[in-house]
């Protein structure tokens, strides 16, 4: 199970931005950092979205550095 070893939330009333490391030792060969921001949205809906593997690996390719 991955950890979140850091986070850091700023919000101002319409969006709020997050920073994050998260680091799996067992999964990953090193931490994963990055910043992200969401907006506040009352007009839609929340929508559950299943986890993709294939998505994942494909998100954490751009995430990582290249060698």
């Amino acid at each position: 199970m991955s950890s979140c070893t850091g986070l850091i939330a700023r919000r101002d009333g319409a969006q709020i931005e997050y920073e994050f490391e998260l680091e799996d030792p067992e999964y990953m060969t090193e931490a994963v950092t990055g910043t992200t921001t969401w907006d506040y949205r009352p007009d839609l809906e929340p929508q559950r979205i299943e986890c993709d593997p294939e998505n994942a690996r494909r998100f954490l390719e751009r995430m990582l550095p290249r060698e």
